[in-house]
């Protein structure tokens, strides 16, 4: 019974793998390079989720197959690279499930759907953000959702979750909010921005992908939003700094300050390569989605997500014991 993971040296994959043994399972991991932070225990399969002949192989003989493969990234000059991995790489996985006819559990995420400013409920109904006006991240994960459906329609056996701002512990240092929290946590944010947006902690996910794998719970062709609440800026510095022992920034600006700080901030980015945090598709993500229902994943999978504060709490203290708080 073993289990194909892609994506298993990311903050998602990282939790997933460690859940998944800590059940007894196999696990195999499709990985490009050497990771050093995966435990000895897993299978390593070395490829690309771009190469379709490496995905099928990476299949054979598996029963289940987690894909969260992904390129995140916040500056638009990287829809190139994240539509060959977020859109081409799942339809790859996709179409070698299919064939060797192993279900596949998806994980895409919230801003596939459609956003806007309103506080309209989003759903699993709501549309998937393709117009180009929409930020580069969220047309690449509403394309392979998109590949993943359509595939659905030709014999594929896949649910797709959508979660939410992932946080929490056995983050390797992929994540931008895990950055963020970091340098919170350390003490080294001047200030922070009053917004907010809705959490939900890795353990909750993963957990939560692992019922999916039932086709009795999650029927083939299901999408299910995983989230939790809505928590602001500040409300995350002040756990992030109890648990660390420091004091959160004084400094509070509004959201605009942001929007305004925005298009230097990509200009730095593209500038220096640094992967800075102030961008539109930064502030695009904390102006939208104002409301997320998680009823389905709460009504059908049992999802229970855990207190906040524990969430930060238990970040903090991965980040710390790593050494990662420097």
């Amino acid at each position: 019974m073993t289990v194909l993971v892609t994506g298993a040296t990311g903050h998602l994959g990282n939790a997933l793998v460690r859940l998944l043994l800590s059940q007894g399972r196999a696990v195999r991991a499709l990985v490009r390079d050497e990771p050093r932070r995966l435990p000895p225990e897993v299978q390593r399969f070395h490829g690309d989720v771009r190469d379709p002949g490496a995905v099928r192989r990476a299949v054979e003989g598996v029963a289940v197959v987690h894909h969260l493969a992904a390129v995140i990234s916040l500056v638009p000059w990287d829809f190139p690279k994240m539509k060959a991995v977020n859109e081409g790489g799942t339809r790859n996985v996709a179409q070698a499930c299919r064939d060797a006819r192993v279900r596949m559990v998806h994980y895409s995420s919230v801003h596939a759907f459609r956003p806007d400013t309103t506080e309209a409920l989003v759903d699993e109904t709501r549309g998937y953000a393709l117009d180009p006006s929409h930020p580069a991240y969220d047309r690449s994960k509403a394309l392979g959702s998109l590949a993943v459906d359509r595939l659905v329609s030709e014999g594929l056996d896949a649910v797709t979750l959508h979660p939410t701002g992932v946080l929490g512990p056995f983050d390797p240092g992929t994540s931008n909010q895990g950055a963020w929290l970091r340098r919170v946590a350390a003490g080294r944010e001047l200030a922070l921005v009053r917004a907010s947006f809705d959490w939900v902690d890795v353990r909750d996910v993963v957990a939560l992908g692992v019922t999916a794998e039932d086709p009795s719970r999650a029927p083939t062709g299901e999408h299910y939003l995983v989230g939790s609440r809505h928590g602001t800026m500040e409300e995350l510095a002040r756990y992030a700094c109890e648990a660390a022992g420091t004091q959160p920034p004084r400094g509070v600006l509004p959201l605009w300050c942001a929007e305004l700080a925005a298009p230097f901030g990509e200009l730095a980015s593209r500038v220096t390569g640094l992967r800075l945090p102030v961008t539109r598709a930064a502030v695009h993500a904390l102006k939208t989605h104002r409301r997320i229902s998680h009823e389905k994943a709460s009504r059908c999978l049992g999802l229970a997500p855990r207190p906040l504060e524990e969430t930060v709490r238990d970040a903090v203290r991965w980040y710390r014991d790593e050494g990662m708080l420097r």
